[in-house]
């Protein structure tokens, strides 16, 4: 056989197998996922969509271990989606704030009335900058940011518009990044402002997406911002056939191995 052929089929070979085993790793992260819920306190509304250009089952599974082991009081959410059912019924049962940040207004109207057979809850929607929102059978608290365009080391990105100003002064212990659209380049940098003014002392910061080489790229500069800073943390990467990553308070190690 031609070198070069070889060369190729061998590589095929090898991402057929890595293909494989990341389908199985999905395939395991689903059951654990549902057996871990089955006698959940807080999780009973159980309308999941997973997969395709939503979450995960992997990272509802860390998600789920997230808020079930570590119990955080601040969550603040980017992106819309299937995590944010986790996020607000956890939020509702122990009285923990969750705010989920989201710039399109088709995408709330479209993601509520899908997942209530049609019967949007928006027939006179407020103009204001938060809705509260009880459609799915437990209250969702969603602020809607607009988008900017802004640069990152002489990077041109796409982030949350004015995230430093909006959450000034206030602390989360847990942040969930799942939005906006991914970037080539410093993907969903609107974290990048937060670790420098606004984490907890405890905190967990969930990234969604890391294979991709932008998201993979603002999760090491969170990582550099905490470095200057002198805050001690510990960051792991959780690889499916999407990876998502942790970046944890040395206390909440547990939460990058289960």
């Amino acid at each position: 056989m031609n070198p070069l052929k070889k060369l190729r089929a061998t590589i095929q070979h090898h991402l057929a197998i890595d293909e494989l085993l990341a389908r199985t790793r999905d395939l395991h992260a689903a059951e654990v996922f549902h057996d871990r819920i089955q006698d959940s306190p807080w999780f009973v509304h159980r309308r999941l969509s997973p997969g395709n250009y939503a979450a995960d089952y992997g990272f509802l599974k860390t998600l789920y271990n997230v808020l079930s082991a570590m119990r955080p009081g601040n969550i603040l959410e980017f992106g819309l989606g299937q995590s944010s059912k986790l996020v607000h019924q956890y939020a509702a049962h122990y009285h923990a704030n969750a705010l989920t940040c989201e710039n399109s207004d088709e995408w709330i109207e479209f993601f509520f009335r899908g997942e209530t057979d049609g019967e949007g809850p928006f027939g006179g929607a407020p103009q204001d900058a938060v809705w509260e929102i009880a459609a799915l059978g437990y209250p969702m608290k969603i602020r809607r940011l607009p988008l900017e365009k802004t640069t990152i080391h002489g990077v041109l990105t796409t982030s949350y518009k004015d995230v430093a100003s909006v959450f000034a002064g206030q602390t989360f212990d847990f942040i969930l990044v799942d939005g906006p659209y991914g970037e080539e380049r410093f993907s969903r940098p609107e974290i990048i402002p937060l670790a420098e003014s606004n984490l907890a002392g405890r905190f967990c910061i969930l990234m969604d997406d890391t294979q991709r080489a932008g998201d993979k790229e603002t999760f090491e500069e969170v990582q550099s911002v905490l470095r200057r800073r002198n805050v001690p943390f510990v960051a792991s990467t959780n690889a499916f056939s999407k990876s998502h990553s942790l970046i944890v308070s040395p206390d909440l190690r547990f939460l990058t191995t289960t």
